[in-house]
């Protein structure tokens, strides 16, 4: 009976530590960090360079990508809230699908976007973004590792009854 007890105080449970960060970067950090870069891109941008205004396609190609934050913020609050309040293992394979979403996939739908709408080579256009990608999925590998391998999550998401406990 001590080791039971001794286990269960051990072994983290709930919203803590890395898990928390992981929802305050998903629903806080990453919004807000999205809407400082893009308003820098665009609008101060603009301000700048009043000619831009008048480049359809440069008009497109920022509603285009302003489309594209609006999509990447509910996905990301979205996850956020329910590793926050649901409690299930489908949590955690939201939260995988968000962080790479957000990370590595986000900057090749706008490098997409640019070749598409300014009919350039798509090599051409990805070619700004080769560090971010890099990076991001460097980032989306740690935190896919933690959501797998953590005790906490396991033990947060994983009922002790079922047979999910390692995602098999």
């Amino acid at each position: 009976m001590n080791r039971k007890i001794r286990s269960s105080v051990s072994a983290p449970k709930g919203v803590g530590g890395w898990l928390l960060l992981l929802i305050v970067m998903l629903a806080v950090y990453t919004p807000v960090m999205g809407f400082r870069n893009l308003y820098y891109d665009f609008i101060v941008s603009a301000r700048a360079l009043p000619a831009l205004e008048a480049n359809q396609a440069w008009v497109q190609y920022r509603m285009v990508v302003w489309v594209i934050f609006a999509i990447m913020c509910f996905f990301c609050l979205a996850a956020g809230y329910a590793l926050w309040c649901i409690k299930r293992p489908m949590t955690v394979q939201l939260a995988i699908g968000v962080i790479w979403l957000v990370g590595p996939i986000v900057p090749l739908i706008h490098a997409a976007a640019a070749s598409a709408i300014f009919h350039l080579d798509f090599a051409q256009t990805i070619k700004p973004f080769y560090v971010l990608i890099a990076a991001s999925a460097i980032q989306c590998a740690i935190w896919t590792g933690y959501l797998l391998r953590s005790s906490r999550v396991k033990n947060t998401y994983y009922p002790a009854d079922s047979g999910l406990k390692s995602g098999k």
